[in-house]
């Protein structure tokens, strides 16, 4: 009863807001301390946000000239890590998953709730919200952390490098092919942990939202990731193939472009190695259930030694190599830092098949995963 709960109900329809509250008070009134605030419309809702932060919002799907659905979109920037419960004054399927797709944690049909459904409802929402703000202030410790340490490791690494060459020149100076030989290996140990390093940095800053989002086509983003890879793929005699109806989203170009260059360079090291590596880039339906609350899938599909199933959920953590039969260089952050880019534009990423034949990586985005619209 010490903790103060600040809900905000958003109703145009002052009756509905008191029926609302009396249930509210009636199922969490011996748990918290429960403060409701009521807003009739978006203006209200937008300068009661501006006064404080809630724990939750209650959000009506009638608000005559103007839907929750509308309104819902306009609150998730404003109040981004306040979980949204709607009410829909129908049990319309379709009205729920529009809801969910805007960012609702949760819908009620209004003329079925009960006290006991609304507080199950707003306990479910304020502590998954809570446990997803410490995962992300979590992780944003351990980012800094990361970027920290891979800074501070760089300087040392790179002065030694530099004195192993020194070392090497010397060496030839007095034509000693011992010492020539222990430097050479030093220059390229010494090499080898400033790319890590290098990875590790990238790592750290890719879930760094740096840039504004501009409209970017994602055949372009692909693009510049190919020309990158020219010299690989030549190299490999890889063929790409990319289709040209790969639509435009909301995004930040240059880390689209570093996605879609880890993928692709993973499928090209990961090659099977009795044939030339095939990598098509190409748009997929989002037709699956847990797939509705995105706009576009890009698969990426390769024709290489495929990853096993047991490896599907782990290949997209940091420092995780699938063990393919060839040894493969590679610091094993490619595929976290693609996951990271992704996140960082509110999409999934994922192995939807593999096996013998090659691997499909798909990707779900929101054509514009910020909107306000």
């Amino acid at each position: 009863m010490d903790r103060k709960i600040e809900l905000l109900v958003v109703d145009d329809n002052p009756a509905d807001f008191h029926l609302i509250r009396r249930k509210v008070l009636k199922a969490l009134s011996h748990k918290w301390d429960i403060s409701l605030d009521h807003a009739e419309d978006f203006e209200e809702c937008l300068k009661a946000l501006k006064k404080k932060t809630y724990h939750c919002i209650i959000l009506d799907y009638m608000l005559g000239a103007e839907n929750g659905i509308s309104l819902l979109k306009k609150i998730k920037p404003i109040a981004n890590e306040t979980p949204v419960i709607f009410l829909t004054g129908e049990g319309d399927e379709s009205v729920a998953v529009s809801a969910l797709k805007a960012g609702a944690s949760d819908y009620l049909v209004k003329s079925d709730t009960t006290s006991e459904s609304v507080g199950i409802a707003v306990i479910n929402a304020i502590r998954n919200s809570e446990l997803q703000k410490k995962l992300n202030d979590k992780q944003r410790e351990l980012e800094d952390f990361a970027y920290t340490a891979a800074h501070d490791i760089k300087s040392p690494l790179a002065t030694i490098n530099q004195l192993s060459q020194l070392l090497k020149l010397r060496a030839e100076d007095l034509k000693d092919g011992e010492i020539s030989k222990y430097s050479d290996s030093l220059i390229g140990v010494s090499r080898n942990i400033i790319d890590f390093v290098n990875e590790l940095l990238n790592y750290a800053k890719s879930g760094r939202l740096e840039r504004a989002l501009e409209d970017v086509k994602i055949s372009t983003a692909v693009e510049k990731a190919l020309d990158n890879l020219r010299t690989l793929i030549h190299q490999t005699n890889s063929d790409t193939k990319v289709d040209t109806d790969l639509t435009t989203i909301k995004a930040d170009q240059m880390a689209l472009m570093q996605l879609f260059q880890n993928i692709i360079q993973n499928s090209i090291k990961y090659r099977h190695p009795d044939r030339s590596p095939k990598i098509t880039i190409s748009l997929g339906q989002t037709d699956k259930k847990d797939e509705v609350n995105y706009d576009i899938k890009v698969l990426i599909t390769d024709n290489g030694v495929g990853i096993p199933q047991k490896e599907h959920n782990r290949i997209f953590s940091p420092l995780v190599r699938v063990k393919s039969g060839n040894e493969v260089e590679g610091s094993g952050l490619g595929l976290a830092i693609a996951r990271k880019i992704v996140d960082q534009h509110r999409g999934e990423i994922f192995i939807e098949s593999s096996n013998h034949e090659g691997t499909t990586v798909a990707i779900l985005f929101k054509r514009d995963p910020f909107s306000q619209n």
